[in-house]
């Protein structure tokens, strides 16, 4: 089985969107901001680039978010085969049972998302209808009288919420959307702005390159607590003839930089091809990932790696207590695409100068890729997806506990792939051989070991 095009990187940015009519702590947009592969207007880095004792080029740069909840993984949602549901206790407005943690029946108990009560799991992105989603979700008893509205719940952990100064929102909705934080609303797209309920239609259609982007909702009042928060969603359609539902959301901490420390670290990078499986590409000025049929249907699958050497952040750990709380990477799209990627963790180390597709170091020895070519049991679960839907400086965020596993674990650091086996519009990035190299930018606390 071949992995078609994967590169790896990071990326975010965010756009200030408000709405005077909107309450405290919810954003209100309509208007493009960020697509996927999040255009970041924090994308220079401003401070001092210091040379580490084995010449990596470390630079001081704005914080990175820290990912609460990723485009990946499990959301519980209510489910409409057979019947246009509506959640149990109501599900008008803010503070509902459906979008909060607790059942509101006086009992103080949590809400029932479980089968029992017509609530299935399904892993990002759900929908139906255009082909790309992870989970299909029933759209109803009749193809020609589809449901309205379509309710999506997750529970989140956080440790300490005092360690963000607010909140972001990466919503990807088709046609109209309401996201709440512990019941309380903090976003509304494309929907009217008074009362809603199951039967109301978004405020328009979504088609086209919009069906694609993630619009950034910023500023969004940090509503979290210690422990257990629970993220929940309802998505309308504009019609019931609807061809399509769409969804997906990203969740990010903006942290306070304080006495926080951010670095800023240099990309090794090489692109992979199937069909030169023998020929090396680490020297490139393009980070490339396309799929099975290729952009031009070539058949030519194409790998980009990416990784970072956190050596020096792995040396402070003698004498500090080194905790990572925000990762993100920050490079430059020169190719875009419509089409979502997976980010994963690759599994197996590999050499920027040497690596190709049937071999991670150039030794073709033990030291080989698994199953003896690159594949799919090179990569761990995905973490993140990115799209980009135009040119430029592209964010990705990603799992703090990844890149805290790297610190303090070097050898388990093989970096990042960007991967689809289908997907045939493919995505490139300016290559670190370039002036606009990928980074890794990673917010950390430090504290002196007594």
């Amino acid at each position: 089985m071949s992995v078609g095009g994967i590169c790896l990187l990071v990326l975010s940015g965010c756009a200030e969107l408000a709405d005077p009519g909107v309450a405290p702590g919810q954003a209100e947009a309509d208007a493009k901001a960020r697509d996927t592969g999040f255009d970041d207007p924090r994308g220079e880095d401003h401070g001092r680039p210091v040379e580490d004792s084995g010449g990596v080029t470390i630079e001081a740069t704005t914080p990175a978010n820290a990912l609460l909840v990723p485009p990946v993984g499990e959301w519980q949602y209510l489910d409409h085969t057979g019947v246009c549901r509506t959640p149990a206790g109501g599900s008008t407005g803010a503070n509902q049972p459906w979008n909060s943690l607790l059942s509101g029946d006086g009992t103080g108990g949590t809400f029932d998302d479980s089968a029992t009560a017509n609530w299935l799991p399904g892993d990002a992105e759900l929908g139906y209808g255009d082909g790309d989603e992870d989970k299909v979700i029933s759209f109803g008893p009749s193809s020609s009288n589809k449901c309205i509205s379509y309710y999506f719940r997750r529970e989140f952990q956080v440790d300490d919420p005092t360690l963000f100064d607010s909140l972001s929102v990466l919503l990807l909705r088709d046609d109209g959307a309401i996201v709440y934080i512990n019941g309380e609303q903090v976003v509304r797209s494309n929907l009217t702005s008074g009362t809603v309920t199951s039967t109301t239609r978004a405020s328009s259609t979504v088609d086209g390159d919009d069906e694609d982007e993630f619009l950034s909702f910023t500023a969004i009042t940090n509503l979290l607590d210690p422990g257990v928060n629970l993220i929940a969603v309802e998505v309308h359609q504009r019609s019931p003839s609807s061809s399509d539902v769409t969804f997906n959301l990203v969740l990010e901490g903006e942290l306070d930089a304080g006495t926080l420390v951010t670095d800023s670290l240099v990309a090794d990078d090489a692109t992979i091809e199937q069909s030169n499986p023998n020929t090396r590409f680490g020297t490139s000025s393009r980070c490339k990932t396309d799929g099975a049929a290729g952009e031009t249907n070539s058949g030519q699958d194409q790998v980009c790696l990416l990784q970072w050497d956190l050596s020096a952040l792995t040396a402070l750990l003698t004498d500090n207590e080194v905790t990572v709380l925000g990762a993100e990477l920050r490079a430059n799209v020169v190719n875009t695409t419509n089409d979502r990627y997976d980010v994963s963790p690759v599994l197996v180390d590999w050499l920027e100068s040497r690596v190709t597709w049937n071999d991670p170091d150039g030794t073709l020895t033990s030291a080989d890729w698994n199953g003896g070519v690159f594949g799919p049991t090179n990569l761990d679960n995905a973490v993140s997806v990115i799209n980009a839907l135009d040119t430029g400086a592209k964010v990705v965020t990603l799992p703090p506990d990844l890149v805290q596993s790297w610190i303090d674990s070097p050898t388990s650091n093989a970096g990042i792939a960007l991967s689809d086996s289908t997907f045939r519009n493919g995505i490139d990035l300016s290559s670190g051989e370039t002036s606009s190299p990928p980074r890794l930018v990673v917010t950390t606390e430090q504290v002196p070991i007594p």
